[in-house]
């Protein structure tokens, strides 16, 4: 008998410490987060050279980054800030020192950039970063492989990158291959 409520009381002790432990993270507390738009490197081109990327291809890629903003912000893990300035929208992405100085205007702790590079008419890779403003330094990234520029395929690569790379179900937060995944 005295062991049963022995056992009671040490369960509600224990849900009353961690209780007492929790606290819910206020989004001003969180890490600030800038998702520069995506941008798409087209390997096709015509006979001439003239890339065939057209506005449609823009537009589906532009897409990627809004899906983005909102799975990290889903996250819980950032701040996610508005939209870089439409003049920053297609940021050159070999820049680094473009990105960070947009990144400190804004405030940014974390950086997220993504680009599609399309290699054939058929095969394409969205490619994501996320990079710490402070150390100048990429903490996560990786590569979805995706069939197609049509809405499903980039909302699909953008949710699962976002899953693999950002928010993995690992509790302990372990590593992650360096290899990319591909998208169902």
């Amino acid at each position: 008998m005295f062991l049963r409520y022995w056992a009671r009381y040490l369960a509600i002790g224990m849900i009353a410490i961690a209780a007492s432990c929790f606290h819910p993270v206020e989004a001003a507390d969180l890490p600030k987060l800038l998702v520069f738009n995506t941008v798409l490197f087209d390997a096709l081109t015509t006979g001439n050279g003239d890339t065939v990327a057209n506005s449609e291809d823009v537009l589906q890629v532009g897409k990627t980054a809004e899906v983005l903003r909102e799975k990290m912000a889903k996250t819980g893990r950032y701040q996610v800030l508005p939209a870089p300035k439409s003049e920053s929208g297609n940021i050159d992405l070999s820049c680094a020192p473009c990105i960070l100085k947009e990144a400190h205007e804004a405030g940014a702790d974390f950086v997220l950039t993504s680009a599609v590079n399309r290699v054939s008419a058929t095969v394409m890779f969205l490619i994501v970063e996320l990079d710490d403003v402070a150390k100048e330094k990429a903490v996560a990234g990786g590569k979805v492989e995706l069939r197609g520029l049509n809405p499903n395929a980039m909302r699909g690569a953008a949710a699962y990158a976002v899953d693999e790379y950002f928010a993995p179900a690992d509790p302990l937060g372990g590593e992650k291959s360096e290899t990319g995944k591909s998208a169902q």
